[in-house]
């Protein structure tokens, strides 16, 4: 008797727990919608960086001596000796859309990364209903973590880094919740961020996202 009413108070426990994680999910929402709305984050993301795209493009377009074409404020077409590219902010007509629509998945992308025989980083795909097992991962990690949407995005929307408390990681799960109902927790790796660009087997660019 005395195990069953312990049992029954966990149970009791965990869905106050889990209720209270979803009245907060909710009003982080509405807190979403309206910083979004007005950009009160003062974040910059790709979206609201058009113009300097579109500068990059106007500067390509003038040194091969193409036409360069606004089709919407953040649409542009490029033609030279009769044949045309058309550009959307940071993206390019040779972006295949299932490629991209992996990247933006990352369980799966690191599954595909991890049998062909490349390292993947310690890993695991929770939801805002299920932290015990989120805790227990954060627990294995001093340094703590980093908690993230685990498909969609891709611009760092829902991505909080330096998870090391229950606290922390309930907050985080919620932001990340907003963006995908499948959460990511990875341990935090230190240094800086390197994204190389490889056009056929040439690297061709090479951007240093600083800390």
């Amino acid at each position: 008797r005395a195990a069953a009413s312990d049992r029954s108070r966990a149970q009791t426990g965990f869905r106050i727990v889990t209720a209270t994680l979803q009245i907060r999910r909710r009003l982080a929402r509405v807190e979403k919608i309206v910083r979004d709305r007005f950009n009160l984050a003062g974040q910059v993301y790709v979206h609201h960086r058009f113009a300097e795209y579109r500068a990059m493009w106007q500067e390509v377009a003038r040194t091969l001596g193409a036409s360069f074409t606004v089709l919407e404020e953040d649409v542009w077409q490029l033609e030279l000796e009769g044949r045309r590219m058309r550009v959307c902010q940071h993206m390019v007509e040779m972006d295949d859309p299932v490629t991209l629509e992996i990247a933006t998945r990352k369980p799966l992308v690191h599954r595909l990364l991890r049998e062909n025989g490349l390292r993947v980083p310690d890993h695991l795909v929770f939801q805002i209903d299920r932290l015990d097992g989120a805790l227990e991962f954060l627990q294995k990690y001093s340094l703590g973590c980093v908690v993230k949407p685990a498909s969609g995005t891709g611009a760092g929307l829902g991505v909080t880094t330096h998870v090391q408390s229950m606290k922390e990681l309930q907050k985080a799960a919620i932001l990340a919740s907003l963006y995908c109902a499948d959460i990511l927790i990875e341990p935090m790796v230190f240094g800086e961020c390197y994204r190389l660009l490889v056009l056929r087997g040439q690297m061709v660019h090479a951007v240093k996202r600083r800390g």
